[in-house]
């Protein structure tokens, strides 16, 4: 091969001589999207071939601006869809959850509630009276029943009371305190025993008996006093005075 001008190149002559001092012009690059123009090739002969090149495929076609805010907003809720589903499932839980604590507070306090006041069972401490417990639904405001009136010095309120007593739970019947299971009767203050006592003992007369059927709100109330007293329990007591004195 022989250098000519730049740019060109000559061909050697062939053999028939039919080609000799001919030149080819450089191959321009084809454009984007067009068909690319056949170029020459030699083949064994020295003639020259045309190999058809596939046209590039054309640019697709501009979107509208219709077309994108709608493929935008399409975008923008498949996005949120599983944010939406666990908002609900969420507040799902939370509504189960509520439902069931609800649920069992009802149920706890079903499960506390007193049945009716039943007869005494058992033998009673030996020299205890009979407590006449009145059956049926628990009392609901303080019972206050003498049972023997006494004649000594009359209980004041705030009084220190030595007393002898017994007493029995509404809904078991059983007895769940009593001074005479101790040999001896008890000393108390008024203002540091329960509600019930504190205003049904006041009245009495040294050498008395009473019974007090006391609601559960003037009693232990809600907490009771295992393991012998249950939530809201009502009691029943007979309480005989033996001495009292103020202060």
């Amino acid at each position: 091969m022989t250098a000519g001008r730049p740019g060109v190149v000559v061909a050697p002559p062939s053999s028939q001589g039919s080609c000799a001092g001919s030149e080819l012009a450089p191959r321009a690059e084809p454009r984007l999207g067009a068909s690319r123009s056949p170029e020459p090739e030699r083949g064994a002969t020295g003639a020259a071939a045309t190999v058809a090149v596939d046209a590039l495929p054309p640019d697709p076609a501009p979107m509208s601006r219709e077309s994108r805010i709608a493929r935008a907003k399409a975008r923008r809720r498949r996005q949120r869809r599983p944010w939406i589903v666990a908002g609900v499932v969420l507040v799902v839980v939370v509504a189960v959850a509520g439902v069931l604590l609800l649920g069992g507070s009802d149920d706890a306090g079903e499960a506390a509630a007193p049945g009716p006041c039943v007869a005494p069972s058992g033998e009673l401490p030996e020299g205890a009276p009979e407590v006449p417990v009145r059956l049926g639904p628990p009392p609901t405001d303080l019972v206050v029943e003498d049972l023997m009136v006494g004649d000594g010095a009359e209980v004041q309120p705030g009084d220190t009371v030595t007393a002898n007593y017994i007493g029995v739970a509404c809904s078991t019947g059983e007895v769940f305190d009593s001074s005479y299971s101790r040999g001896e009767p008890t000393p108390f203050p008024l203002g540091q025993v329960i509600e019930g006592w504190q205003e049904g003992i006041p009245g009495m007369k040294v050498g008395g008996q009473r019974l007090l059927g006391i609601p559960p709100d003037q009693a232990y109330g809600a907490a009771g006093r295992p393991p012998s007293i249950g939530p809201n329990e009502a009691l029943w007591f007979v309480v005989e005075v033996v001495e009292t004195s103020s202060g």
